[in-house]
């Protein structure tokens, strides 16, 4: 532009001046607006007897050369015009015009209008959607400015963006949450070199203040509430109670505090209104629609507990509604408060008890010491919502049940008064006692030990322990001693005889095993009939046994197994059993196992059969084979019968 007008002037001066006495070197020259003060613009010649001068201030001629004598602005002016005045003996003639051009340099900073600027943006807004108008800001050399966006909080700053690093339009770049930032805070930078470390570079900050309007999608928070994220807050229900048959004449009282909702979108605020939703049955509370507040329209009869469930929503819109509980326990009235009962408790400790150590009572040092606030309204006194504190000391603590515990180690004897208070934490009803501690004097170095319920448990498990192994190790005695004749009494079979030796008599299953003394000595046709008086069994029974043809010779077992074969291979059959054999061809003793024993001769033979297996190949019966008809009618003969004492019948 400069050099352009500088064209042009030329154009418009006369010819003549071509011819001029005062030239100057370069009628269009140039220089920097941040020129220092006589800074050479160009050179002046003047013909002999010639006088030049100039027509500004900002210009003067120092012998022959034009130099600057104010500083310049771009900003100001662009061009100057110097005309040359020439004199010849005080007459002026025509002298040459220098156009000086103005460069501008970056000497000025940009330049923002405000301080801060103040936007707003919805919640709800959609990423990509830009936030009021651009920011710009001036600059007086008309330099490119280049922008950044920066942010107070590093968490807020991925909210918004600049359009580009020359458009200094912000856009939404996220989506916003009123709940965590209803203020963003941001500093807008802007800079009229392009590079950070570019020379001469200036900058100009601002600040940006966006409020985000909070939009409506939330419903409403019951309170108090423990909050999940930004959007859900839970709240653990109320509680309250009333009593049996009574109709209370004021809005119920409930925990943790009053029914009460609010706009879960804070920044709105909506009206909310309740109701019931469930567990009114009989129509016995009401709800204020307006503030929640729960009264009675009628008393209950029945005890228990009522739960009621409630929902809150907004009066501009029910669809965004949140519902709780209520629970009420009925319950009978209260008319009693908690009393102790003693207004004076007395307890001792020794000076080494360690923490945690029962205070013992003063009249039975035997048992500790337990404070009790009975509580009328029960039948027992016991009221299981009375909980005790101690409140003028943390030397000592009461527990739950009235116990009272050190919790603190004396060093010295003396005395401690404590004042423990009782409360109904239903009624908040409360009492005090006196408990008077006396702290005597200890042993050196001793602990005294309180045996608690889980030493007891220890003590119980280890003793246990001991009687199981005890118990182990006379199981294994008994098995070591006796556990082969056990072992083959339970796998015996049944009705067979232990064929263990020849003169048992009796089975060892009825533990009655009966052997022939030696003394009994064989009569006629077989008979048994001596037996010695000094066992009463024998006596009793009055051993007696008829043998079908001749009895075994002497010594040789009565008793055998069943199917057994003799030395010759001929079959023997047992004379005496525990089972009952009715089959014909020979007579036995039979023993009962669940009766007294009893002996039974089985007849029904006929004639000629009773000996056909007992006296095959008995070469030894002295040639009475034909007296076996006669032999099968024999009957057989006892001794010493009905013996009260061992219960036998001879039959």
């Amino acid at each position: 532009m400069g050099p352009l007008l500088a064209l042009c002037i030329l154009f418009l001066i006369p010819v003549g001046c071509m011819s001029q006495a005062c030239k100057a070197a370069d009628t269009t020259t140039s220089i920097r607006e941040d020129a220092p003060i006589d800074t050479v613009v160009t050179t002046i010649t003047t013909d002999p007897g010639y006088v030049a001068e100039v027509n500004t201030q900002k210009f003067a001629l120092k012998g022959q050369n034009l130099v600057l004598t104010e500083h310049v602005d771009y900003e100001v002016e662009k061009v100057i015009r110097v005309d040359i005045l020439c004199q010849l003996n005080g007459v002026p003639v025509p002298g040459d015009t220098v156009i000086v051009e103005i460069l501008g340099v970056n000497d000025n900073p940009p330049i923002f209008k405000e301080e801060r600027y103040y936007l707003t943006a919805s919640e709800n807004a959609t990423v990509g959607s830009s936030v009021g108008t651009a920011i710009v800001a001036e600059d007086a050399d008309g330099d490119i400015l280049y922008y950044e966006l920066i942010a107070n909080d590093t968490n807020a700053s991925a909210y918004f963006r600049l359009t580009s690093v020359t458009n200094p339009l912000l856009v939404v770049n996220k989506a916003l949450d009123y709940d965590l930032y209803p203020f963003i805070w941001l500093n807008l930078t802007a800079r009229d070199n392009e590079s950070t470390t570019g020379y001469p570079s200036f900058t100009a900050t601002t600040s940006i203040v966006i409020e985000i309007l909070d939009s409506d999608d939330k419903p409403p928070f019951f309170q108090p509430c423990t909050p999940i994220g930004t959007k859900i807050c839970i709240n653990n229900g109320y509680r309250g109670s009333v009593n049996r048959s009574e109709q209370a004449t004021h809005p119920l009282q409930l925990l943790p505090g009053p029914l009460y909702a609010v706009d879960g979108d804070y920044g709105i605020g909506a009206t909310i209104l309740y109701s019931f939703i469930g567990g009114n049955d009989n129509s016995v509370f009401n709800m204020d629609m307006a503030n929640g507040s729960i009264t009675m329209n009628k008393p209950v009869e029945t005890l228990g507990t009522i739960l009621l469930q409630v929902m809150a929503f907004q009066a501009d819109d029910n669809t965004k509604y949140a519902t709780t509980t209520v629970q009420i326990e009925v319950k009978e009235k209260n008319n009693f408060p908690p009393t102790f009962q003693q207004s004076n408790y007395y307890g001792t400790i020794p000076t080494n008890a360690g923490l945690r150590s029962f205070v013992l009572d003063s009249g039975d040092q035997t048992r500790q010491l337990q404070v009790f606030a009975a509580d009328l309204d029960f039948l027992d006194g016991f009221n299981p919502v009375v909980t005790y504190r101690i409140e003028n000391s943390t030397d000592f603590i009461v527990l739950r049940d009235g116990y009272i515990l050190t919790n603190s180690v004396f060093s010295s004897p003396g005395t401690t008064v404590l004042l423990v208070n009782a409360t109904d934490s239903t009624t908040s009803e409360s009492t005090t006692t006196i408990v008077t501690i006396e702290i005597t004097p200890g042993i050196e170095g001793a602990q005294v030990k309180y045996y608690t319920a889980n030493d007891m448990a220890i003590l119980g498990a280890t003793l246990g322990a001991i009687l199981a192994v005890c118990l182990v190790g006379l199981a294994f005695l008994i098995y070591k001693n006796y556990g082969n004749t056990i072992w083959s009494k339970i796998t015996k079979r049944p009705g067979s005889n232990s064929g263990d030796s020849g003169d048992q008599l009796i089975d060892d299953d009825d533990n009655q095993s009966i052997t022939i003394p030696s003394n009994l000595e064989s009569g006629i046709n077989g008979v048994y009939s001596d037996v010695s008086s000094g066992n009463d069994l024998y006596s009793a029974v009055g051993v007696s046994t008829v043998l079908t043809s001749s009895a075994p010779a002497q010594g040789t077992p009565l008793e055998e197994e069943d199917g057994e074969s003799d030395s010759d291979g001929k079959k023997v059959k047992s004379i005496l059993t525990k089972d009952l054999k009715e089959e014909g061809g020979y007579k036995s003793v039979w023993f009962r196992e669940d009766a007294a024993p009893e002996v039974m001769v089985i007849e029904g033979a006929e004639h000629g059969e009773a000996n056909d297996d007992d006296t095959e190949g008995d070469d030894e019966d002295d040639g009475d084979d034909e007296d076996d008809d006669d032999n099968d009618e024999l009957d057989p003969t006892f001794s010493n019968t009905n013996n009260d004492s061992n219960n036998f019948t001879a039959l």
